[in-house]
């Protein structure tokens, strides 16, 4: 075993020591190292990440119970992409923090990182709370809940959230199944947030940030609620709304009115009660042929394959089709949940009314449709023309957003209601939680086959790249706003190569079209370092095969910086006018570079001058770059 003091953790006043025991690191607090070390405990087991005898290395985490010195303590396993940081390790530190802001949390141990037969793994370990079950588990448990444990029910979950507005602590993808409460629930009863990892945390307690975010994601449980027999009358959500405001202001006495008023601001991100009760009523549904309508951007179908996993998931027999553009088709091509790929030419039958060859083929094209009898269609491009073929498929339930664009959502069946402004990822996953599989894990399926890999390698062989490591850089986007300069992208590969002087490191250059080939060559001229220019010179699926064998890829908002992030490769945003906050990396928020001040944006897409993209300085990317290299070089074993 090897001691020592880890300097490098950033929360203020704490001081973590680490110890390494056989393949793991572990980073804990001094105070638990006679319970964590006094003899030799397998923390980290084969069986954790065993699946049918063979590790599966989809398999996003598996959790344990152990006892060590009569303490009963939870046991947590990640697997990580080499050069991501550690799941664990944020989570640790947001129940530090979480804890010591008085909400009810699980206490951190220690957390740490390791590898098991060539899989990076991080374990987290906590003390337990004891015997608890979550509010989905009471609810779908009893098939009748009595007056006083929906009450119970709903003060416990109200509670929690002013809990997380008064430590200024946004969840990010908060529902029922995260809230538990100790058994028996009574109206006293502790409601506890296990599941730390998607929050942010604003630097002081009952920050306007938070209280920005907690009305929606209030009206969001009541959503996610709505199975609920009468859940969203007026009483019952009065008793969820005064249990939150309690917590947020304990010494006022709140009135009915006062409740009254604060519900009607909820209303837009309320949805009706009749549409809700359907909801309940189609997640018993066994669905038998499915429609996926996501014909476009590149970023949004990639942030759109969570829900194809997830549907395969809830409905392992049925067909699964997606009607996706011929530009797009190669990123979803070798998807293993996938049964059908249905092109749609936009382009082509963008010429309807003008060209009579096109305006046959489209109707043919709605027949065709029409015939493979789909039974649900989700519609999640939300647009009048994705609508409209929704509706011609002829589907019994057809489901997309009541906020739809263009009236589209005339054609639906069922609207979803979700909070504005929230994560496009987050938005879509809506889809998931009306079907019933919103508790399931998000699944970013990008397969790299073999024989790609090997073309990857070739192409990157004939460029000088064998056996290197490399940075990719992603210049385009899709318009001039949220295109950095061609002199920082310049300045910044140099900057990385005297960064990695030892390394022989490798800069490539990836995109698509004319307009990013130009930037490529100015680029390329102005740059003093070996700049290897694929621009225009892969396939998409050649593009996402060299993202996925990068070390970190840095870019702009595009298409393909979201494949870098959905592949757990080490990605760095950079951004202006658009929100990160909506349309940022998933799963690397930590990693934007967001010109103008930090915080939350009024806007999706912003004008303003502190916004522009050029506010951005090589020196904030290359901070950045340093950080995950410290964080590789640092649990490198």
């Amino acid at each position: 075993m090897k001691a020592g003091i880890n300097k490098n953790i950033n929360e203020p006043g704490l001081v973590l020591a680490q110890r390494t025991v056989g393949t793991q690191r572990f980073y804990y607090r001094k105070r638990e190292e006679q319970l964590l070390f006094d003899r030799e405990i397998e923390w980290f087991s084969r069986e954790n990440l065993q699946k049918k005898g063979k590790i599966d290395p989809k398999l996003p985490f598996a959790a344990r119970k152990i006892t060590v010195q009569g303490q009963d303590l939870y046991v947590k396993t990640y697997l990580v992409s080499r050069f991501m940081g550690c799941p664990a390790e944020k989570a640790f530190k947001n129940l530090l923090v979480a804890n010591k802001r008085g909400v009810p949390v699980p206490e951190p141990i220690a957390w740490a990182k390791g590898k098991i037969d060539g899989y990076n793994t991080c374990i987290l370990i906590t003390k337990s709370v004891g015997k608890i079950t979550s509010l989905s588990e009471l609810i779908w448990q009893n098939e009748v809940l009595t007056e006083r444990k929906t009450e119970d029910i709903l003060n416990a979950a109200g509670r929690l959230l002013g809990l997380l507005h008064v430590a200024g602590i946004v969840h990010n993808n908060l529902s029922f199944g995260k809230i538990f409460v100790s058994e028996p629930i009574q109206r006293s009863s502790e409601s506890y947030l296990l599941d730390l990892q998607r929050v942010s945390i604003s630097n002081k307690k009952d920050s306007k940030f938070a209280a920005i975010y907690d009305d929606k994601l209030l009206a969001n449980m009541a959503v996610i609620a709505g199975g609920l027999e009468n859940w969203l009358d007026p009483k019952y959500l009065r008793i969820l709304v005064k249990s939150y405001l309690e917590v947020i202001e304990p010494f006022k006495m709140w009135t009915e009115n006062e409740v009254d008023q604060y519900l009607k601001e909820l209303k837009p991100l309320i949805a009706h009660r009749n549409t809700q009760l359907s909801f309940d009523k189609i997640q018993k549904q066994d669905f038998r042929n499915i429609l996926i309508i996501k014909p476009s951007s590149l970023g949004d179908v990639v942030r759109t394959v969570p829900i194809l996993s997830g549907l395969r998931k809830k409905y392992p027999k049925a067909k699964i089709s997606w009607l996706v553009r011929p530009e797009f088709k190669a990123i979803i091509d070798d998807n293993p949940d996938l049964d059908e790929i249905i092109v749609f030419d936009r382009k082509f039958y963008g010429k309807i009314g003008r060209s009579w060859q096109a305006t046959v083929k489209f109707v043919k094209f709605l027949a065709q449709l029409k015939q493979k009898q789909f039974d649900l269609v989700l519609d999640i491009q939300g647009l009048f023309r994705s609508g409209f073929m929704a509706k011609r498929t002829g589907a019994r339930v057809r489901v997309g957003f009541s906020h739809a664009r263009e009236l589209a959502h005339i054609f639906y069946t069922h609207k979803i209601v979700a909070p504005k402004d929230q994560h496009a990822v987050l938005d879509y996953w809506r889809f998931a939680e009306i079907l019933g599989f919103g508790e399931s894990e998000m699944e970013f399926k990008l397969p790299i086959s073999d024989e790609l890999k090997k073309t990857c390698e070739s192409k990157l062989k004939e460029n000088g790249l064998e056996d290197s490591d490399y940075v990719v850089l992603l210049p385009g986007g899709t318009v001039q706003a949220k295109r950095w300069s061609t002199e920082k992208f310049a300045k910044l590969a140099e900057q990385i190569v005297k960064c990695y002087d030892n390394m022989n490191i490798g800069i490539v250059m990836l995109g698509v079209g004319a307009t990013e080939k130009a930037l490529a060559k100015e680029i390329c001229h102005k740059s003093q370092c070996k700049i290897v220019d694929m621009i225009d010179k892969t396939s998409l699926k050649e593009m996402t095969g060299i993202l996925h064998g990068a070390i970190i890829a840095i870019g702009n908002d595009s298409g393909p910086l979201h494949i870098s992030a959905a592949m757990s490769v080490a990605t760095i945003g950079i951004y202006g006018p658009t929100n990160p906050e909506v349309v940022g990396p998933w799963g690397q928020m930590d990693n934007v570079v967001m010109a103008g001040a930090k915080g939350p944006r009024k806007k999706r897409y912003s004008k303003a001058a502190e916004h522009n993209i050029e506010n951005v300085s090589v020196d904030d990317v290359m901070e950045k770059l340093k950080g995950i290299r410290q964080k590789a070089q640092g649990t490198s074993l």
